[in-house]
């Protein structure tokens, strides 16, 4: 996947360069399609929290 090799990426700061590591997290409306943003927000950084507590990050 383009994004995930891209997201892996080392960045050169100058005198440092640093391996950034990325989170993500993916909420979808299907199961409550009328939720307010605000709602799925939460729901998405749950779900990021989650995986980082799982070590899959």
């Amino acid at each position: 996947m383009q994004l995930a090799r891209l997201l892996r990426e080392r960045v050169n700061l100058g005198p440092a360069v640093i391996a950034p590591r990325t989170s993500l997290g993916i909420c979808t409306s299907v199961h409550r399609p009328a939720a307010a943003f605000e709602v799925r927000l939460h729901a998405a950084d749950e779900a990021m929290y989650a995986a980082k507590q799982l070590g899959t990050h």
